[in-house]
């Protein structure tokens, strides 16, 4: 039951402050008209002056520790000099029993977000301003003086129940203080402290508000959100990020690494430092870029001011080596940047099917929208209209109109690269190779995968052919460590056999050795993957992980050919941005249907399902004949392959761990939740159906090793029959 407010207090908080009835009464505020009540406060006589406002102060449990007190009419007190003499006489607007301890003050709508460092954390002065932040949706705190962080020169203990590691703080104080020369040196305090902890600090510096009498009054942050209908969207426009100055000497190195690191953060806008599995990598047009010592050393000499502390003063010195070095080896866990997996340069489409156009970072798909300069897209709809899929339609025809396709498949193949990249987080799973294919030099097989990914990658780069399979491992580590978008080997002139390639098109991450360094990275899997080659010999393994796109020119010197209408890729170069709009028209077409399924007589293609279900949905939907219609007999119609034994061993050790027992019914419905398709020739309505042919599977493949796996049949249960599990295999058995 809240205790009652006179109607004075009640419209001072609510109206005046902005304060919410509820965070009125958990703070308990209460109107004391009794000198009686007031003492029970631990206040001493001389303090009362007639009835005013009591305002508990609480802490992060919840707990009252203290009070202020807000008299309807301020008691006076005198300021006197160094000698004793009265100056002036200052009234107090608030006031404190005497003696009372200092503490933090924690409204109750504030203590839940103390502990999650990815709540931004606010500032002020005043519990009144505290509350009326809280009341706006932030997690705000205040403290009862600018200096009254700390209690005898040390930091109050109540710090220690707020997580400020990697943290965005924002010290809001009233207008005026913020100006006060006088006060400047308790605010850098107070920076330093929180900066030492981790905190990326800034100061919401405000604005005065123009007064009648022509002068400016201060402004405190109730005043503001009061001002802005309790909206703190506008307070980004005040924010002043101050100079990070970092000593050098007499300091332990975790704190200077917790300075670095937050300078780090603090000059990262707009941001372009990122976290890659432990690496610390910078997103640039080029690409992903890992940040090494040298250029680390630059960037903390950009963010911050470096000295060492001296009897004259702070002498400048460039970053130490061994910050830096300790910067590189703290790892994501201090670091706390945000995680990028991939940098795109166009719109594209986010798992849950929306189109996202706003440059910048992304959290959910972890990827960055670095548009180049100049490119211009028109307006994509999201429910397009029959003529835009016509228009978009014809514009990729006209793109593919001068290549000599085989039949259909090989043409809506082609479409099918043309699209991936804008869909490629639409699509739960891995990807195929797409194999450009021609009888002979000449036939246009480059051309056709540097005109397919100009809309979607600009210019295309492509790789040497490896030699061998160890160059192919590193190649695939150094092109997927920079999050390259494409993965293109040109003119393959041997057999196509790549153990290490064949993994990578099965897999959802890679994991590889950094040259230079000794520890494993892991990162995921995103890039398409492309070659070309003329009558490519493949081994099985990359044949059955391979989508062919055939051409032929039917002449005998393909490359004299003349009387092309188009001179690509310039021509596809300078239509990017209407190629881009084409693509992600017929992609949100489909999204708009409600993401139609292929036929289900569209062949099967090993352990790419979700691929299938993605592509071969978007060319069907828009009328495009053929998708993997030009698989040979051999690896369409083969249901029960390796492939689909590696990915039940996958899941199941992933779920229940090495040598541990479970039921096939369990493993099938955990796959068919998370939406994995094994394509056993067909399709399942729910788990139980899977479960019965996955069940006959694993008793044809009994005793088999897998992925460095032994399948093994468990212990017997009398209600549901026998377990399997996958065990470790040992070699010397």
């Amino acid at each position: 039951m809240a205790r009652k407010l006179s109607k004075r207090h009640s419209r001072e908080l609510v109206e005046g402050s902005g304060i919410s009835t509820d965070v009125i009464d958990a703070r308990g505020y209460e109107t004391v008209r009794e000198k009686a009540r007031f003492l029970e406060f631990e206040y001493e006589s001389f303090q009362w002056t007639g009835p005013g406002l009591l305002i508990p102060i609480k802490d992060a449990d919840g707990r009252v520790v203290g009070s202020q007190w807000k008299a309807d009419e301020p008691r006076v007190h005198d300021v006197t000099d160094g000698d004793g003499k009265v100056t002036k006489t200052k009234s107090l607007k608030y006031d404190n029993p005497m003696g009372s301890r200092v503490r933090l003050d924690v409204p109750v709508g504030a203590a839940a977000g103390l502990g999650d460092a990815s709540v931004p954390l606010f500032i002020t002065e005043g519990a009144k301003k505290a509350d009326a932040g809280v009341t706006a949706g932030l997690c705000c705190i205040s403290v009862l003086g600018v200096w009254n962080w700390r209690s005898n020169g040390e930091p109050l203990r109540d710090w220690d129940h707020i997580k400020l590691n990697a943290r965005e703080v924002f010290i809001a104080y009233d207008s005026d203080v913020m100006k006060k020369a006088e006060v400047q040196s308790a605010l850098d305090a107070l920076t330093a402290f929180l900066t030492e902890k981790g905190a990326r600090v800034a100061w919401v510096v405000l604005p005065d508000r123009p007064s009648l009498a022509g002068e400016n009054a201060k402004v405190g942050l109730d005043d503001w959100l009061v001002d802005n209908d309790m909206d703190p969207a506008g307070l980004g426009q005040f924010v002043r990020r101050p100079e990070s100055n970092i000593r050098v000497n007499d300091v332990p190195l975790p704190v200077i690494t917790r300075q670095a690191i937050a300078a780090l953060h603090v000059n990262n806008e707009p941001k372009r430092l990122f976290s890659r599995d432990d690496l610390l990598v910078e997103a640039r047009a080029t690409g992903l870029q890992e940040v090494v010592k040298d250029r680390l050393t630059f960037l903390l000499g950009e963010s911050a001011n470096w000295h060492r502390a001296t009897e004259k003063g702070r002498k400048p010195v460039p970053p130490p080596p061994y910050v830096t070095a300790n910067v590189l080896a703290a790892g994501q866990e201090y670091w706390a940047f945000d995680l990028l997996d991939r940098i795109v340069t166009t719109p594209v489409f986010a798992a849950d099917g929306t189109l996202r156009t706003e440059p910048g970072y992304h959290a959910p798909s972890r990827s960055y929208y670095l548009p180049p300069e100049g490119l211009e897209i028109p307006r994509v709809s999201t429910a397009p209209k029959k003529r835009e899929v016509r228009e978009a339609k014809a514009l990729i025809h006209e793109l593919f109109q001068d290549f000599a396709f085989v039949d259909d498949a090989d043409r809506v193949h082609a479409w099918a690269l043309l699209l991936q990249p804008f869909a490629r987080e639409l699509i739960r799973g891995v990807t195929p190779l797409y194999s450009v294919q021609a009888p002979k030099q000449g036939t246009g097989k480059t051309l056709l995968v540097q005109s397919a990914l100009a809309p979607s990658a600009g210019v295309v780069d492509s790789y040497a052919e490896p030699h061998g399979d160890e160059e192919m491992e590193k190649r695939l580590t150094s092109v997927i460590r920079e999050a390259a978008p494409v993965v293109f080997f040109d003119n393959i002139d041997r057999k196509i056999h790549y153990p290490s390639l064949a993994s990578a098109l099965t897999k959802a991450t890679w994991s590889g050795r950094v040259l230079g360094k000794s520890a494993t990275v892991t990162m995921p899997i995103q890039c398409t993957f492309v070659l070309t080659a003329n009558n490519p010999q493949f081994s099985e393994d990359i044949k059955r992980r391979a989508v062919p796109i055939r051409l032929d020119a039917r002449v005998e010197d393909p490359s004299r050919r003349e009387n092309f209408t188009l001179s690509l890729p310039a021509w596809a170069l300078e239509r990017r941005g209407e190629l881009v709009w084409s693509a992600c028209t017929l992609i949100a077409s489909w999204v708009a249907a409600g993401k139609p399924k292929p036929d289900a007589d569209t062949a099967v293609i090993g352990s790419f399902g979700a691929w299938r279900r993605v592509m071969g949905g978007i060319v069907e939907h828009v009328g495009l004949p053929g998708f993997l219609g030009n698989l040979d007999s051999k690896t369409a119609d083969k249901p029960l392959d390796a492939e689909a034994f590696e990915l039940i061993c996958a899941h199941a050790v992933n779920k229940y761990g090495d040598g541990q027992p479970w039921f096939a019914g369990d493993l099938a419905e955990h796959m068919f939740l998370a939406d994995v398709e094994l394509d056993f020739g067909r399709r399942y309505r729910d788990s139980s159906e899977l479960a019965s042919v996955l069940g006959s599977f694993l008793r044809t493949r009994r005793g088999q090793i897998v992925s460095g796996y032994r399948l093994e049949k468990g212990e017997v249960r009398r209600s549901r029959g026998f377990m399997w599990r996958f065990s470790r295999a040992d070699v010397n058995r």
